[in-house]
Protein backbone atom coordinates (compact mmCIF):
# COMPACT_ATOMS: atom_id res chain seq x y z
CA UNK A 1 0.00 0.00 0.00
CA UNK A 2 1.10 3.51 -0.65
CA UNK A 3 -0.05 6.56 1.21
CA UNK A 4 0.42 10.16 0.24
CA UNK A 5 0.80 11.24 3.85
CA UNK A 6 3.18 11.50 6.76
CA UNK A 7 5.09 8.19 7.16
CA UNK A 8 4.40 8.38 10.88
CA UNK A 9 0.73 7.74 10.08
CA UNK A 10 1.39 4.50 8.14
CA UNK A 11 0.22 2.20 10.95
CA UNK A 12 -2.92 4.26 11.50
CA UNK A 13 -3.75 4.21 7.80
CA UNK A 14 -3.03 0.49 7.50
CA UNK A 15 -5.54 -0.11 10.31
CA UNK A 16 -8.16 1.85 8.37
CA UNK A 17 -7.44 -0.14 5.20
CA UNK A 18 -7.69 -3.49 6.97
CA UNK A 19 -10.91 -2.44 8.71
CA UNK A 20 -12.36 -1.60 5.30
CA UNK A 21 -11.27 -4.99 3.94
CA UNK A 22 -13.08 -6.68 6.82
CA UNK A 23 -16.21 -4.59 6.15
CA UNK A 24 -16.17 -5.60 2.49
CA UNK A 25 -15.82 -9.27 3.40
CA UNK A 26 -19.18 -9.01 5.14
CA UNK A 27 -21.05 -7.29 2.32
CA UNK A 28 -20.24 -6.15 -1.20
CA UNK A 29 -19.74 -2.45 -1.80
CA UNK A 30 -22.72 -0.31 -2.68
CA UNK A 31 -23.06 0.56 -6.36
CA UNK A 32 -22.57 4.23 -5.45
CA UNK A 33 -19.20 3.35 -3.88
CA UNK A 34 -18.15 1.46 -7.00
CA UNK A 35 -19.26 4.34 -9.22
CA UNK A 36 -17.27 6.81 -7.11
CA UNK A 37 -14.10 4.69 -7.40
CA UNK A 38 -14.57 4.31 -11.17
CA UNK A 39 -15.01 8.06 -11.55
CA UNK A 40 -11.86 8.71 -9.51
CA UNK A 41 -9.83 6.21 -11.58
CA UNK A 42 -11.02 7.77 -14.85
CA UNK A 43 -10.40 11.34 -13.69
CA UNK A 44 -6.88 10.42 -12.54
CA UNK A 45 -6.16 8.63 -15.82
CA UNK A 46 -7.37 11.63 -17.83
CA UNK A 47 -5.14 13.98 -15.84
CA UNK A 48 -2.17 11.63 -16.11
CA UNK A 49 -2.47 11.48 -19.89
CA UNK A 50 -1.21 15.06 -19.89
CA UNK A 51 2.19 14.07 -18.48
CA UNK A 52 5.10 12.60 -20.39
CA UNK A 53 6.13 10.41 -17.46
CA UNK A 54 2.76 8.63 -17.47
CA UNK A 55 3.10 7.81 -21.17
CA UNK A 56 6.71 6.69 -20.76
CA UNK A 57 5.95 4.51 -17.75
CA UNK A 58 2.97 2.81 -19.37
CA UNK A 59 4.57 2.29 -22.77
CA UNK A 60 7.77 0.94 -21.20
CA UNK A 61 5.91 -1.43 -18.86
CA UNK A 62 3.93 -2.90 -21.72
CA UNK A 63 7.01 -3.37 -23.88
CA UNK A 64 8.74 -5.19 -21.02
CA UNK A 65 5.74 -7.50 -20.65
CA UNK A 66 5.54 -8.09 -24.40
CA UNK A 67 2.19 -6.32 -24.69
CA UNK A 68 0.91 -3.82 -27.21
CA UNK A 69 1.93 -0.46 -25.71
CA UNK A 70 -1.26 1.19 -26.92
CA UNK A 71 -3.40 -0.99 -24.64
CA UNK A 72 -3.13 1.47 -21.77
CA UNK A 73 -5.38 3.74 -23.81
CA UNK A 74 -8.10 1.11 -23.32
CA UNK A 75 -8.02 1.78 -19.58
CA UNK A 76 -11.31 3.74 -19.55
CA UNK A 77 -13.17 0.82 -21.14
CA UNK A 78 -11.56 -1.56 -18.62
CA UNK A 79 -12.68 0.62 -15.71
CA UNK A 80 -16.23 0.82 -17.04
Amino acid sequence: MRYGSDPDRADELADVVFAEIERLKGAPPEESEVAEVRENFLRTHETNLETNNYWLTNIGARYRRGEDPATFLEYPATVE
